[in-house]
């Protein structure tokens, strides 16, 4: 798979950063199928059953199934269409912002690209996870008075940590996110892995928070920064992954709420998600590597030479991401059907173990 600077869209790009950044547009590309299929299917529609034929006819006089449930005495209906309803425009606005931002950061529009990161993943991110986390608590809010009672910038930090860890413990894949680590990429000031220092900097020119935000002396925030510089592409990768990949499993926790999801997609997921993070951030050997070149091995073999292929880091993106590997003893790239495999036998099971994935130190845990 061709992603380096040969490629025109990478052209402007670091060479070692492309890999890091196609992961990024895999799980956005990702969340734009799941949503897609979800609209395609109406997972946000929600039955009500008529007591008569009186209670029919008043809601087809009716304009307004909310309005309809609540004068009927059917509340809970009506929380259930008021927070179906929000989930998939919410992912669709999360994804436009972030399609804008991954194309920014090509050009190295690293004000523009941050500028538009800092909605979606300071804001929204917070509000998704919290129509996971506390349902009962972002309805009564919302029918209460938005404004007053849902802005996120008023939640302390132990609120914002409550409901992460609140929404991380209703996922199948839990064990590869830390609650801590996804708040300090987030809102962290003093992490200088995380975002929190470039939202701030991208919406304000001058900031004075603590010694990563304050502005220097005869600058201002990004205005003279040089466009060549790398610097921005070798910092912002691990956390944009770890952030998109959580929403991602976050955007199917929500719509399970709705609707069943096939068991097998969410295994590939768990798989290709943390096969490619391993692979592309880890340190040293990766379970999801070990797991395939076991499972698959007899059938991990070059159809043009007929000698085994084993499974690497260096081939794994190639072969999570896009379903192409490439055989190191005669160079022929070829395809494999990675998801048919796991849906046609369930040949793979991924179980994620504590400590698998990403530590609260920053560090992919092997």
């Amino acid at each position: 798979m061709n992603y380096g600077q040969e490629n025109d869209r990478f052209k402007l790009m670091p060479s070692g950063a492309v890999v890091q950044h196609h992961f990024c547009f895999f799980l956005h590309d990702l969340m734009v199928r799941v949503l897609a299929g979800s609209e395609s299917r109406r997972v946000a529609n929600v039955r009500i059953e008529f007591r008569d034929e009186e209670d029919r006819k008043k809601y087809l006089a009716s304009n307004d199934p909310i309005s309809f449930c609540l004068e009927t005495g059917r509340e809970n209906i009506a929380k259930q269409i008021v927070l179906n309803q929000i989930v998939i425009p919410l992912f669709s606005d999360i994804l436009h912002f972030i399609y804008e931002a991954m194309k920014a950061l090509e050009k190295r529009k690293f004000t523009v690209a941050f500028a538009l990161l800092r909605k979606p993943l300071k804001y929204d991110l917070l509000l998704a996870t919290w129509l996971l986390a506390d349902p009962e608590d972002f309805y009564v809010r919302l029918k209460t008075s938005p404004a007053d009672h849902l802005e996120v910038g008023n939640l302390s930090r132990e609120r914002r940590m409550e409901l992460i860890d609140s929404a991380l413990s209703q996922m199948d894949n839990r064990a590869m996110y830390s609650g801590k680590l996804i708040y300090d990429m987030v809102f962290n000031r003093n992490n200088p892995r995380g975002l929190a220092i470039y939202f701030d900097k991208a919406a304000h020119p001058v900031t004075s928070y603590g010694k990563q935000m304050r502005t220097e002396s005869l600058n201002l925030n990004f205005i003279f920064k040089n466009p060549a510089d790398d610097d921005v592409y070798e910092n912002v990768y691990f956390a944009l992954a770890h952030l998109f990949s959580y929403l991602a499993f976050l955007q199917i926790a929500l719509l399970r709420t709705m609707a069943s999801v096939i068991p097998t997609y969410v295994n590939w997921m768990v798989l290709v998600v943390l096969g490619t993070y391993e692979a592309l951030f880890g340190d040293g050997s990766s379970n999801c590597i070990d797991e395939v070149n076991e499972t698959f091995g007899e059938l991990l073999k070059c159809a043009a030479c007929k000698k085994s292929i084993l499974l690497s880091n260096e081939v794994a993106p190639a072969f999570y991401m896009d379903e192409l590997i490439k055989c190191v003893n005669c160079g022929e790239e070829q395809t494999f059907p990675l998801f048919w495999l796991m849906g046609s036998g369930d040949r793979v099971t991924v179980k994620v173990e504590p400590g698998q994935g990403t530590s609260d130190s920053g560090q992919v845990a092997t």
